[in-house]
């Protein structure tokens, strides 16, 4: 299964189910029945009206349910940085409102120096989505390097 970058997965869901459900078609071709249960790697579900995501351990996107059929989406989704790596084993949090945040701790050389930063992911039921929030937060001097969502 191909993963599908943040801005085309977000666009697709605000479309609305009947339009995410024949992207993700057009796609994947591997909808599944309304229904069905969890995915196997989902540890957090984060529900609005319309739309569930399912999430794994690691805080990423395992899967989403469409509608109020529950049509089955196997989507992924997860924010990695260039040259990073995730070290240990992330914090979850579960939020008021139905809420989950995942604090991972990355590592990796950037530019000839050993950088480390905080990443936390917030995903937040809303009146028709999930929000989909991330914040960054290093010590020392600035550096940069590519987001990959």
């Amino acid at each position: 299964m191909d993963s599908l970058n943040r801005r085309g997965f977000l666009g697709a869901l605000m479309a609305g189910g009947v339009a995410a459900k024949g992207m993700a078609s057009r796609l994947w071709g591997n909808l599944g029945k309304a229904g069905g249960g969890q995915s196997a790697a989902a540890a957090y579900r984060v529900q609005s009206p319309n739309l569930t995501l399912e999430l794994s351990r690691e805080g990423e996107v395992v899967g989403a349910l469409l509608g109020k059929r529950g049509t089955r989406w196997a989507v992924k989704g997860r924010t990695s940085l260039a040259g990073c790596a995730v070290q240990g084993t992330p914090e979850v949090e579960e939020l008021p409102g139905g809420g989950v945040r995942f604090t991972k701790k990355l590592a990796g050389e950037i530019g000839g120096a050993q950088r480390e930063v905080a990443l936390s992911e917030s995903f937040l039921p809303g009146k028709d989505s999930v929000r989909w929030e991330m914040r960054l937060d290093s010590q020392g001097s600035p550096w940069s390097t590519p987001i990959e969502t």
